[in-house]
């Protein structure tokens, strides 16, 4: 965006846009529909984790985004296997530290472990970008919200209430 003849940058969060409160709003509903029409028609092929945490057990950030990894790899892998390509994995940047950990914990799952061993079709350790610059990465994120959204209003809808602005 624009700000004073300055160029700026934006994020749109898919879990602030598709939270309970606003899953069955008009305007998240446009919203999504002009960005899957938008992926459709650039032919988009995003991958997405979509973590559900449970706030009576937390769980230690490192687990989580090591195991959200894994499930990513493995279906990225298979996407390029069909595809009889290679492919490179760019993800939301969280912090450099933390992001170092996943990474080395995921080179030692593609190098170390029988079945990491078999995503041969993964060229490289993951790259982690800021979303807040990375169109694409913003896009992965809102349909990851818009798929975690559809299944919470899935599973939730019968709650009296639930969906009520608070």
């Amino acid at each position: 965006f624009s700000h004073g003849g300055r160029a700026g940058h934006f994020e749109v969060k898919g879990n602030e846009v598709f939270k309970p409160s606003n899953v069955a709003s008009r305007r998240s509903r446009n919203f999504a529909e002009k960005v899957l029409g938008l992926c459709g028609s650039l032919d988009a092929k995003l991958f997405s984790i979509v973590w559900c945490k449970n706030p009576e057990k937390p769980t230690d950030a490192m687990s989580i985004y090591t195991a959200g990894l894994q499930y990513l790899a493995e279906r990225f892998h298979y996407h390029c296997q069909a595809l009889q390509e290679e492919g490179l994995m760019v993800l939301d940047a969280r912090s450099g530290s933390l992001d170092f950990q996943v990474c080395a914990s995921h080179l030692s799952f593609l190098l170390g472990n029988p079945e990491g061993r078999t995503h041969t079709t993964i060229t490289e350790a993951p790259m982690f970008v800021d979303s807040r610059l990375s169109a694409g990465v913003q896009l992965a994120d809102i349909v990851g919200g818009c798929i975690y959204a559809c299944h919470y209003a899935k599973h939730a809808a019968q709650v009296a209430g639930f969906f009520a602005k608070g």
